[in-house]
């Protein structure tokens, strides 16, 4: 691990430099945002710029899907350990495989570029953008029924597209013969070669200007300073395990992704051993695609004043048993692993950080309390068309891209949020539109968009509840059908809560018929036919809320009852709240309502202990206790209700195993899953409600150093 810096460098004159670097990513990005032409470039932004050391180090990245910025390290350094010396000015390489270098997915193209300046070596950009289609059995490149990678795409190790400023017209026919839309693929990939001179040419420019020890000085400077502050920060949470559960989706199947945190001297070590062995389908992921995820998440929440760069990476470790879902072997198909696995093991790293800053006194980072984040639960679709000019028509609808957030602590979560899509703005700091506008998709493809609205209901309900996601009804137009692949995640298990906040709502995707029939359509669910009189629709997922929902302020229901973000009888079936026919609350039979509510939650609940022992609220002040979870303290070795007083259990055991526990069964055809609310047995007000697959205990657990060693008193 990189020490502080081993030179004296002005504070001033670095953080210069950072921004120049910055703006030579963001202009290559600009130029991919200008020269493009598919829409899901244009519209849906799924592109990015990496600027690379030498030996194919992360300096920054701009565009706006930083998921590939870690990912384009691999790609440079597939290229160095392939061509090695050879590699020359003026050469331009393509690379897609994620076996062989490539990105998160094979419809993901990086084309990276060498940078000289002094007759040396010094840098390289990597551009990368989503390719409307790369070949394989289905257009779009995303391919539910395939059974191994050569089904999902054209497979393209790295190869040079130019050779010394030469144009390899071989390698371009070779690629567009082989992918539908060529003009569309070509186009964007030359877009993407257009960036990549727009940033050799503005890199010259800065190296020149600064001298190119000088660059390298700053480079390396920045490098050093991001780690050695993240092992600081890291060395503000206590040592310790600590476990998050989730499961992938499969065809009726629940796959157990585990994650389990250790932190040691400054270090984060993650760990998916019980992960599911892959699967012949294509949910398939790599370490380095989890990580890019994880480090997507991670540096812009919980360390926004850290650049993101090379030095984030040395401090935090990943290991993946081979074989499995998490770390799959060639030929098992990924074309969609980075969504389904790679965004489900990454909230659940963030779920340990979180639980570990949670157990902290003062922690430098994830001390804010937020539901695990949606980034799992999307569901996107690609679909195809044939033209009545007998050509043909394809698209993504990026609206499953807009799930309702997770709610926060003193916040509801954010309506239709592209978070869990790793995204910045040209600038690093904005969240671009994903979605198109809907004259833009009837004006280019053969649909109608009937509706596109929030979805309604009370998911992920809590005392501050999550947001709302997107709701979208679409028909084909002027065509006889239209066929698409599936690509949809929590269909089955929906997202926990925290502190007592609810699950969130579920993903659904349906096919109304022309008799008006709707059937649910599975999560992957292959060639689905929609005719032109038939209706598509998307109802996205949201995150879990965050505090008992019996502790929604009521005006706050009332607002959303008025704001028809769910009605007046889910305003008392989920919040208990009674709302009057005049709108407003009636607060004597609102808190009738909630204390009843509460009592027989625990006249159904079971567990917890035989004789309720408890603390005086009053002595659980801050400098007596530990912190062990939101609104569970540590004292004198007992785990205890921070606002009731309850005593749940003695150290070492978990906070959780003291609680009476109230279970149900998730309404729904498939696996499956309970609901599960960790109860104070004195108040009945819920702690923590998960979802898990029937017969699982519970999905996470905290056992920081503090705890671990302590016995009650």
């Amino acid at each position: 691990m990189a020490q502080p810096t081993d030179f004296d460098f002005d504070p001033i004159e670095l953080e210069i430099l950072r921004s120049r670097l910055q703006a030579v990513a963001n202009d290559a990005a600009d130029a991919v945002y200008r020269t493009a032409i598919s829409p899901i470039t244009t519209e849906g932004k799924d592109f990015s710029a990496t600027l690379l050391s030498a030996d194919g180090a992360l300096i920054v990245g701009g565009g706006f899907i930083s998921l590939h910025w870690l990912a384009a390290t691999r790609s440079v350094r597939a290229i160095l350990t392939k061509y090695g010396d050879s590699v020359a000015d003026g050469d331009i390489f393509l690379v897609n495989d994620p076996y062989q270098g490539g990105g998160l997915h094979p419809s993901d193209v990086f084309i990276c570029r060498p940078i000289y300046a002094q007759g040396e070596l010094c840098t390289w950009i990597c551009m990368s953008a989503h390719m409307i289609d790369m070949g394989g059995a289905v257009f779009g490149s995303f391919a539910p029924n395939a059974t191994s990678c050569y089904e999902e795409a054209f497979r393209i190790p790295p190869v040079r597209l130019f050779a010394a400023g030469e144009e390899c017209k071989d390698v371009w026919g070779l690629v567009l013969t082989n992918v539908r839309m060529p003009d569309v693929v070509e186009m964007d990939m030359r877009s993407l070669t257009a960036a990549a001179h727009v940033a050799y040419e503005k890199s010259v420019t800065l190296i020149e200007s600064v001298g190119l020890d000088s660059w390298r000085n700053g480079v390396q400077a920045l490098r050093q300073l991001s780690e050695a502050e993240l092992v600081s920060k890291i060395k503000s949470l206590p040592e310790g395990v600590y476990v998050s559960k989730s499961w992938v989706e499969w065809r009726g199947e629940l796959l157990p992704v585990p994650c389990t945190l250790t932190i040691s001297a400054g270090e984060l070590h993650f760990d998916f051993d019980g992960s599911h062995p892959q699967v012949p389908f294509f949910i398939n992921s790599q370490p380095y695609i989890i990580l890019s995820a994880f480090l997507s998440y991670f540096c812009p929440q919980f360390m926004p004043d850290l650049p993101y760069n090379e030095g984030v990476v040395p401090p935090i470790t990943v290991t993946c048993p081979e074989s499995s879902i998490t770390h799959a072997a060639a030929p098992a198909p990924l074309g969609c692993g980075h969504m389904h696995v790679a965004f489900s093991a990454g909230t659940m790293m963030m779920h340990c950080v979180q639980l570990a800053a949670w157990s902290a006194k003062e922690p430098q980072l994830g001390a804010e309390v937020n539901a695990p984040g949606a980034y799992g639960a999307i569901g996107l679709s690609t679909w195809a068309a044939p033209t009545p000019d007998g050509g043909f028509d394809g698209w993504a609808f990026m609206e499953g891209a807009l799930v309702g957030a997770s709610a926060g602590w003193g916040h509801d979560g954010v309506d239709c949020s592209p978070y869990h899509v790793p995204t910045v703005g040209l600038d690093g700091s904005g969240i671009p539109a994903l979605i198109s506008d809907v004259e833009i998709l009837e004006d280019l493809h053969p649909i109608q968009v009937v509706s596109r609205s929030l979805r309604r209901g009370t998911g992920g309900a809590g005392r501050w509840r999550s947001g709302r996601g997107i709701e979208f009804h679409v028909r084909p137009r002027g065509v006889p059908s239209a066929t698409g692949q599936m690509l949809g995640m929590h269909g089955h298990i929906p997202m926990s809560g925290i502190a007592g906040g609810s699950i969130g709502d579920l993903t659904e995707l349906l096919h109304t018929g022309r008799d008006g029939t709707v059937h649910r359509l599975g999560m992957d669910q292959a060639d689905v036919s929609i005719a032109e009189d038939e209706e598509f629709t998307l109802r996205c997922a949201s995150g879990g809320g965050v505090g008992d929902p019996l502790d929604r302020d009521p005006a706050d229901v009332v607002r959303d009852v008025n704001d028809f973000v769910y009605e007046a009888g889910e305003a008392l079936a989920t919040y208990g709240v009674v709302v009057t026919q005049a709108g407003e609350v009636n607060h004597e039979a609102t808190a009738g309502e909630r204390d009843r509510r509460r009592a027989q939650r625990l006249a159904h609940a079971t567990g917890g202990p035989a004789d309720i022992e408890k603390v005086d609220p009053a002595e659980l002040t801050v400098a007596a206790t530990v912190p062990l979870y939101p609104g569970v303290v540590g004292y004198e070795g007992k785990a205890v209700v921070l606002e009731s007083g309850t005593v749940l259990t003695s150290a070492p055991r978990m906070w959780f195993e003291g609680c009476t526990i109230l279970e149900g069964t998730l309404a729904g055809s498939g696996p499956e899953v309970t609901v599960r609310s960790y109860l104070d047995p004195a108040t009945g007000r819920a702690l923590f409600t998960e979802a898990v697959p029937r017969g699982s205990g519970c999905s996470i657990s905290s056992l920081p150093g503090h705890w671990a060693g302590t016995t009650a008193s």
